[in-house]
């Protein structure tokens, strides 16, 4: 793996495809980095962003395995999704720290330096819970 290689897929569950949904009821899939704790699945997003918008008014999302491009890889698996700050939301950049290394950095730099910042604000962190 190249050391600045986003589009690269070293294993199953590097990209997930998030699917958030409009209030008209429009899914929207982007994919984004996660990284799984207790059984939970966390985001991190800018905060104006699209998906944390949409989280916000509906909780509902879908999850599936994915390419850099958002492409499903695997089956859908429902969730609710919601923003969580503190040690919780702490813990999680750690592990998305941990689990992506320079990719990771890279990509919060750009959240707090960069155009980013100003258009979709500080980074804020998603949890995904499965639905059963």
């Amino acid at each position: 793996m190249a050391l600045l290689r986003f589009d690269e897929r070293p294993a199953p569950g590097w990209f997930l495809a998030l699917r958030a949904f409009r209030s008209d009821g429009t899914g929207v899939v982007t994919p984004v980095w996660s990284v799984e704790l207790d059984g939970r699945r966390y985001v991190l997003t800018p905060a104006r962003s699209g998906k944390a918008r949409r989280v916000r008014a509906e909780p509902r999302v879908e999850t599936a395995d994915a390419d850099f491009a958002g492409t499903a890889l695997g089956p859908w698996s429902a969730g609710r999704a919601s923003i969580v700050d503190g040690p919780a939301a702490g813990r999680a950049r750690r592990a998305l720290r941990r689990k992506y290394g320079l990719q990771y950095v890279v990509f919060r730099a750009t959240l707090l330096l960069g155009r980013r910042r100003r258009a979709g604000g500080p980074g804020v962190v998603l949890v995904i819970d499965p639905v059963r």
